[in-house]
């Protein structure tokens, strides 16, 4: 039986925070910048996303695959070693991000197209952030 099967129902920060108690690597239970691994996560994520840019260099789909993943798991993963559940934040960011959308509710662009722009309507996720972190620093990190 795999890890997988044996834990179907895991969120990502879940499973990030029972690999980290596996590995005997800690997991705070409140944010904090004083993490104990950081230099190491930082070493990492460095790593996986060289490992991820090779991939799309080489066109190797498979490689491309597993690097995005890698790099969102070693995300959480650092999220967690700094006593934050990384999952309850993206909404936040996802909502920032649609209000981007002009009056017209279509995308605005700059630099030529290459670039979301903001619409009249965008704000920035700055205090859901803010108050997240106080929630997670009241009620702990690990809750669901």
């Amino acid at each position: 039986m795999t890890f997988i099967d044996k834990h179907p129902d895991l969120t990502l920060h879940q499973r990030v925070v029972l690999f980290h108690e596996v590995f005997n690597q800690p997991v705070p239970n409140a944010p904090t910048m004083d993490a104990p691994m950081k230099a190491h996560h930082r070493k990492i994520m460095r790593e996986e996303y060289m490992e991820l840019e090779d991939a799309a260099d080489d066109n190797d789909m498979v490689e491309f695959v597993d690097g995005l993943v890698d790099t969102l798991v070693t995300a959480h993963s650092r999220a967690a070693g700094h006593g934050l559940n990384l999952d309850k934040f993206i909404p936040f960011v996802t909502e920032s991000n649609m209000s981007k959308l002009g009056e017209d509710g279509k995308p605005v662009y700059y630099d030529n197209g290459e670039k979301a722009g903001k619409g009249p309507n965008y704000f920035a996720p700055t205090e859901l952030i803010k108050a997240e972190i106080e929630r997670q620093r009241r009620e702990g990190s690990h809750y669901e």
